[in-house]
């Protein structure tokens, strides 16, 4: 018994003496994992608020629209609406400076008025694109005549696994609640609300281990796309339904312009899925990749659209809109 208790005195002053190390060591150290999984609630709870960040003032109307001042249209001004993540939101750009405002100014070079109302959220993969779309189209205070529907394949698979809201069943998508999530998120999302473990370097050194040699399967292999498929399908059937034109936009970061494909499931792999299921839908689409080619059109050192970049993608998806909206 005193062997025992010497050993654990032994471990918990080791233990203690590590943690010391670390602090001055690493004083930086933290998880380099997804903090949580992504909430619906987002657009919502940002209703009203201004942010500053990245540069940029980031503020927010009443309904969480990155568009100020437009809830209440003009007899005769057309209603777009913008869903998509960090690129239709303009991470590190203006509200003037966004494509959907750039939209709206190629539409009125094409003798539409429009306005342009950005619901985009950062970090929003597909399946919260989806439910945030099905949410906002069942508001008749929207009258919304068309809908600009933006993904990134380079994080949306990663977030359609980690949410768990939606699966296949016999190639059929189905929507879960409560959410089927995955046994990893669980057990980060536990280890981050263990305010014990989220203070110690020791827990954050092994749980970044522990993300790091995580199998990436789950997160990009052939089930992973073929929901991604399936999720674009009924983005699609959504706005159909209520006979609503769609224009879709496949957009790619920075790195992956002009990247060539080398394994089955890698990113290059992804964004081409992606676009060939976007031409597959048969609905006016474009690829960012080919309108925002040059390094100059992202901002430096960051994947995003630069103000030059987001008027490219603007004019392009107005030239896309006009005669949809002409009908």
């Amino acid at each position: 018994m005193r062997k025992i208790r010497l050993v654990l005195f032994g471990i918990v002053v080791g233990l203690a003496i590590t943690e010391l190390v670390l602090s001055f060591v690493m004083p930086d150290l933290d998880f380099h994992f997804p903090p949580s999984r992504l909430s619906d609630a987002q657009f919502d709870r940002r209703a009203g608020e201004v942010r500053d960040g990245n540069g940029v003032r980031y503020a927010f109307d009443e309904n969480g629209f990155r568009t100020i001042g437009a809830l209440q249209p003009d007899a005769g001004v057309r209603t777009v609406l913008f869903i998509g993540d960090s690129f239709t939101q303009g991470f590190g750009v203006n509200e003037t400076e966004t494509f959907a405002v750039a939209t709206c100014a190629r539409l009125a070079a094409h003798g539409i008025e429009a306005r342009c109302l950005n619901a985009g959220v950062n970090g929003f993969g597909t399946v919260h694109e989806l439910r945030l779309l099905r949410k906002l189209l069942q508001r008749r205070d929207l009258a919304v005549d068309a809908v600009v529907f933006q993904t990134c394949p380079s994080n949306d698979l990663r977030d359609n696994w980690e949410d768990g809201g939606f699966g296949l069943e016999d190639e059929k998508l189905v929507e879960w609640d409560p959410p089927h999530i995955p046994l990893p998120v669980r057990m980060r999302g536990a280890l981050l609300e263990n305010s014990y473990l989220h203070r110690s370097r020791i827990a954050k050194l092994l749980a970044n281990a522990w993300f790091d040699a995580m199998p990436r399967d789950d997160r990009s292999d052939p089930s992973t796309f073929a929901l991604e498929r399936r999720l674009l399908q009924e983005v699609v059937a959504t706005t159909q339904a209520r006979a609503i034109p769609i224009v879709m936009i496949v957009a790619a970061p920075s790195w992956d312009v002009g990247r060539a494909s080398h394994e089955p499931h890698d990113e290059a792999a992804r964004l081409n899925f992606v676009a060939a299921t976007a031409q597959e839908l048969n609905v006016p689409w474009i690829d960012s990749r080919k309108i925002a080619p040059k390094p100059e059109l992202y901002i430096e050192n960051d994947g995003h659209f630069s103000a030059a970049g987001n008027a490219l993608i603007g004019e392009a998806v107005g030239d896309q809109l006009a005669p949809l909206l002409r009908r």
